[in-house]
């Protein structure tokens, strides 16, 4: 759990306090220290705890992550493991619901109780006669797939509409021996169809024990000393909305006001005529991906790039949504049969995996590379694409391994 902020003229391990500031821990920020001894001595508690961020108040917000250091883009903030999972909870009965979240905590560590209890509960269920810990649970929990985790270092950062850092799974190493598959590159189902052409990827690695999935939170633009940290907590989808469309969104879903600098209008230009650019371009693609002309295809893939280049002027949405662009536009693209097209996708992709440093989005774009040479020779030869493969590009899940 990162550290409390606090000012720079106590010892965190003796609390000695003096006039002038004493030594940081070089690699954080986050604790000052008296002496090289008592650094020394903290270190199997704080070890835990070095990360370049510290827990803060903000008025209005309660509890949240602020920078101790400058961050660079694509630098890890913090890993995470998920301590509490809910399998697909909208799909079982309330009573299993409480049993399963009730046994979970009760194998939680003390500290890790006290921490899961200090997080606040989904105020849209305050007065509703039901658990206080599935209120809780409700309020912080991540969803991916079917089911939905908790992250006690996650749940602590509050939502920007504009964020600077996201979150991406890693593959769970501590489940390698138990399972052959988890040898080979962990999947992640490229979910198709060009009527969600740029919905969010879904997570589906069978082989990951579930309660152990961990996270990895990274920057995703330059974060500055003493600047919030902050995650967009809308889907891919809806972080495209307009601005009045993701306050409505956020206070249906999450029951709050979004006062971000995005929407109390500190960040200009106001991109909402931009987003309603995106959104024009996206309702107006043909949903039937199959007996479509070649000339179709192309006009189809131009209109992607246009959404590719205006979706890169965002300074809102999430991080991934850029990622899905740049992926549509491969699959547009290699159905178009235009070589120029589909690179100009890939090294647009590729710069931002190489620029964050997700371990998740470097396999994703790995993996849509062996794809595509898979299909080499039908692509090569300039025909139109067969059933098969416009349904291994655009409509079907891709269960790879």
């Amino acid at each position: 759990m990162p550290e409390s902020l606090t000012d720079r003229t106590t010892c965190h391990q003796c609390q000695h306090t003096g006039t002038k500031k004493l030594s940081k821990c070089a690699s954080c920020h986050s604790v000052t220290y008296c002496s090289q001894d008592c650094q020394r001595e903290d270190w199997a508690r704080h070890s835990d705890n070095c990360v370049p961020a510290m827990i803060t108040e903000y008025e209005g917000k309660g509890r949240g992550l602020v920078a101790s250091r400058d961050i660079k883009m694509g630098e890890l903030i913090f890993n995470d493991t998920a301590v509490i999972t809910m399998l697909n909870p909208n799909g079982r009965a309330y009573e299993d619901n409480r049993k399963f979240l009730m046994d979970q905590i009760g194998k939680l560590s003390e500290e890790q109780k006290a921490q899961f209890y200090s997080l606040m509960p989904h105020k849209e269920y305050a007065n509703i006669g039901i658990l206080e810990e599935l209120k809780i649970f409700s309020g912080n929990s991540k969803p991916l797939g079917d089911d939905e985790r908790i992250f006690l270092n996650l749940a602590l950062i509050n939502h920007s509409c504009s964020p600077n850092a996201t979150f991406g799974k890693l593959q769970d190493l501590e489940d390698d021996n138990n399972n052959a598959e988890s040898h080979q590159s962990p999947s992640r189902s490229l979910q198709a169809g060009l009527s969600s052409l740029f919905a969010a990827f879904s997570f589906s690695s069978p082989s990951v024990n579930p309660k152990k999935m961990k996270i990895e939170l990274r920057a995703v633009k330059e974060i500055l000393k003493g600047e919030e940290i902050t995650i967009c907590y809308l889907d891919v989808v809806d972080s495209r909305e307009t601005r009045t469309d993701r306050k409505n969104i956020l206070r249906d879903e999450f029951a709050f006001v979004c006062k971000c600098k995005v929407c109390l209008g500190e960040i200009r230009p106001n991109q909402d005529d931009t987003l309603k650019r995106i959104l024009y371009l996206r309702r107006s693609l043909r949903v039937d991906a199959h007996n479509v002309r070649m000339e179709e295809r192309m006009r189809q893939a131009l209109q992607v790039e246009k959404i590719l280049q205006l979706v890169q002027q965002l300074n809102v949405c999430r991080f991934e949504a850029k990622l899905d662009a740049c992926y549509a536009l491969a699959r547009m693209a290699h159905l178009a049969r235009d070589l120029e097209l589909r690179q100009k996708a890939l090294d647009a992709w590729k710069e931002l995996v190489d620029n964050s440093g997700f371990e998740q989005m470097r396999l994703d774009f790995e993996e849509f590379e062996e794809f595509l040479n898979r299909w080499s020779r039908q692509f090569n030869s300039k025909r139109s694409p067969t059933g098969e493969e416009v349904n291994f590009f655009c409509l079907k899940k891709l269960n790879h391994f």
